[in-house]
């Protein structure tokens, strides 16, 4: 088949690291169909880029890229612009297509008027459900989009809730983020004198960093053989420093700031485990990366996180609780190599691997498309 997948979030030049969830997708889906990518995305004034529209081939995939300079327009509209633009290339391209999957309810608003008898497909991840971040204007649109679409992939039950908590309809179902198991896969580490510990995540309040490194500090008064490796950057960066250095923990923890995916993949393969003390997470791509690499977590109840940890891969602690961290992290200090790597291995590779996943997605659009040829004979 040929699908059109059509996202205001795709990894770029103006920065690699934004929905590279979905290039994932792309990539897995990519085993089994062909695959055209349609990324809009909004650039500010003095950017380098200009805004146009740039086509090229990546790991095989046609991706149609389109810039479009920030304005005192709405993102939303703005993104809206982009894709009317990119469709409108597209169609130029005289490709066929069979199916659209959209990422995110906003890349979908111009299936309302275009493709129209084309089966369209919404992937959903966006936090602003969860945080009730929607004006109702925005509310109304991801009601229509959502009620035009076939399937609304989500990766838990828990956005699923919060997305139907808005009063949205549709056909939810669950599809789990993709992990390159070609590359996230468990080595034996090299022996270190001090238990590591491993936090990606970017540097924001939500993510309740603060608490951990509260938490460290709690540690520290029982024992001293750990070392905290904190990647990822973000606004609150310096107020976590300054707490760092005012518990005396700048020997236990280390900040490296924005990392490329293949250094995030030694320091996943050279720690003991892997720790998110945030408390409303959809499905984080860097736990099933994790656990692909057979490193036992330590994750909150909150979020999605208790859909897919269970006690054979890692451990489960209270959200926003400081004290109930502080006894997660002795424990699984204590505990972690009791964790069998390949069991936890082999559960990522059953649940995440780009062959799992893209087979899903798969057999989901060709159930689609039966259907709508069943119908229309």
């Amino acid at each position: 088949m040929n699908i059109l997948t059509v996202s205001i979030a795709y990894p770029s030049i103006i920065n690699e690291v934004n929905g590279i969830f979905v290039k994932d997708t792309v990539k897995c889906v990519s085993k089994f169909n062909n695959m055209i990518v349609l990324a809009c995305t909004i650039i500010e004034n003095e950017s380098k880029i200009k805004a146009s529209i740039y086509e090229t081939e990546e790991d095989g995939i046609r991706v149609i890229r389109v810039f479009i300079k920030k304005t005192f327009l709405p993102e939303m509209i703005l993104s809206t612009i982009g894709i009317f633009k990119g469709l409108k290339y597209i169609k130029k391209m005289q490709k066929k297509i069979d199916i659209v999957h959209a990422h995110f309810f906003a890349s979908a608003i111009p299936f309302l008027v275009l493709m129209k008898d084309k089966p369209l497909i919404i992937s959903e991840y966006s936090s602003v459900f969860t945080f009730g971040q929607l004006s109702r204007i925005a509310i109304f649109i991801a009601k229509r989009v959502m009620k035009k679409s076939k399937v609304v992939l989500v990766g838990s039950e828990f956005l699923t809730n919060n997305i139907k908590s808005f009063g949205i309809n549709a056909n939810f179902k669950k599809c789990l983020h993709p992990v390159d198991t070609s590359l996230f896969y468990h080595v034996n580490k090299n022996p270190s004198q001090k238990i590591r510990i491993l936090l990606v995540s970017r540097l924001v309040k939500v993510k309740k960093i603060s608490i951990l490194i509260h938490a460290l500090g709690l540690v520290k008064k029982s024992r001293t053989d750990f070392y905290l490796d904190i990647i990822g950057d973000g606004p609150d960066a310096q107020e976590y420093f300054e707490e760092v250095n005012l518990l005396g923990l700048k020997e236990f923890i280390k900040f490296h700031g924005y990392q490329e995916k293949n250094i995030i993949l030694k320091f996943l393969q050279e720690c003991d485990f892997f720790v998110l003390p945030s408390t409303t997470e959809n499905q984080p791509v860097v736990l099933n990366e994790a656990m692909c690499c057979g490193k036992p977590v330590l994750v909150t109840r909150g979020g999605g996180n208790p859909e897919v940890v269970n006690s054979k891969v890692g451990m489960l602690i209270e959200p926003d609780n400081i004290e109930s961290l502080k006894e997660g992290l002795l424990t699984m200090m204590d505990n972690y190599q009791k964790f069998n790597s390949s069991v936890i291995e082999k559960y990522g590779n059953e649940n995440y691997s780009y062959e799992v996943v893209g087979k899903k997605l798969e057999n989901l659009y060709t159930e689609i498309i039966n259907k709508m040829r069943w119908s229309e004979g």
